[in-house]
């Protein structure tokens, strides 16, 4: 790609195993692109990370509680194989049953201890969450507890009473 820039750009022809040698002079590398969150607020996370979380930290150990970081996952239970290389005309094939199964599971790790808790759930949403929130608490039950948790539309919902 850079070899069809250079040449669109300044109608240059280099052989791309040349370019890749200058951009490594350079200091280029081939790299994967890291996710970042479109709609973080770096100065909060600056102040999370230099003040909030150091206090944070410090009042738990204080009063012996225990500090925990929430977070959930899903684990496809479908193959991830998406490209491979095969003979012209004979496509691999996979069996599946044709459903896209995944485990969604609620996990939490204390800090002080790396104890892990998790929970399996069939859906993430307010009442599953409050129902692991609940587990959480009675693992704990006297100790106090710090959470730290994303946020997730289901962290911040309104539950309706019936």
């Amino acid at each position: 790609m850079v070899v069809r820039v250079i040449h669109e750009e300044f109608s240059l022809s280099y052989h791309p195993a040349h370019v890749s040698r200058i951009l490594h002079d350079l200091d280029f590398s081939v790299q994967r692109p890291r996710k970042v969150l479109a709609r973080a607020d770096k100065s909060l996370q600056s102040r999370w990370v230099r003040y909030q979380y150091p206090a944070l930290k410090k009042k738990a150990k204080i009063e012996g509680a225990a500090l925990l970081y929430e977070d959930e996952a899903f684990f496809r239970q479908d193959p991830t194989l998406y490209q491979t290389w095969a003979r012209v005309g004979c496509q691999p094939e996979i069996p599946t049953m044709g459903q896209k199964r995944t485990l969604k599971i609620f996990g939490t790790i204390e800090l002080f201890c790396a104890r892990f808790l998790y929970h399996f759930q069939t859906v993430f949403n307010a009442e599953t969450y409050i129902e692991y929130l609940e587990m959480i608490l009675k693992k704990y039950f006297p100790r106090k507890i710090h959470l730290i948790q994303d946020n997730a539309s289901y962290h911040k919902a309104c539950l309706r009473q019936s």
